[in-house]
């Protein structure tokens, strides 16, 4: 993921279109966009890969879950073409760690 900016552009609706044409409109200026569970929810886990195929995603899924399960949340959300998912610490280290791990070891805090 590009790093160069230092920004990152929260799509915070539920609306595809929306969400897509935000995406498109602010990948040149942003190192990322972030969904979250609305969107996700409202359209649809591909909706993940509809998005990554306009800019670098961030799933802000919030993850704070027992290990394998935190570790599969993230292994989809990569698998569908995200390039970041949000953890929570307070699950614990082993839970970071598995999210660590099932996104190949690439982490930015």
């Amino acid at each position: 993921m590009r790093r160069a900016s230092g920004l990152i552009v929260a799509l915070d609706v539920k609306d595809a279109g929306t969400a897509l044409r935000l995406a498109k409109e602010c990948r040149d200026v942003a190192d990322a966009v972030k969904i979250g569970w609305p969107l996700t929810l409202s359209a649809g886990p591909q909706m993940i890969s509809r998005i990554a195929a306009e800019a670098d995603v961030i799933c802000d899924f919030k993850i704070a879950d027992i290990p394998p399960i935190s570790a599969s949340i993230t292994a989809a959300a990569f698998a569908l073409g995200a390039k970041g998912v949000i953890c929570h610490g307070f699950a614990g280290e082993d839970s970071v760690r598995a999210c660590v791990e099932a996104a190949r070891g690439d982490v930015f805090v």
